[in-house]
């Protein structure tokens, strides 16, 4: 493989020809596919946790704010009373 690239490096017998048996170039061909195609992968796990991380904070924000207001705090006192006097 490159040093500075995850392309691998082309097999030495390498024909020149096309009457020649590419059996290796064909076969160098495929793991480069392959490795490129799981490399485009790499970033899209950690791209969704920041997703899911930036959604979740937004929803907490929007319940302190929800929570934060006087309408809400008196309802839910008054559902806690309830609760503790049965």
């Amino acid at each position: 493989m490159s040093a500075l690239t995850l392309v691998p490096d082309p097999p030495a017998e390498h024909p020149e020809t096309t009457g020649a048996d590419d059996a290796p170039v064909r076969g160098w061909l495929a793991t480069t596919v392959a490795q490129l195609r799981a490399h485009r992968e790499r970033g899209a796990a950690t791209a969704e946790y920041a997703v899911t991380i930036i959604a979740a904070v937004g929803l907490a924000g929007l319940l302190v704010t929800i929570l934060a207001s006087s309408d809400v705090r008196t309802m839910l006192l008054k559902i806690v009373k309830q609760a503790l006097t049965i």
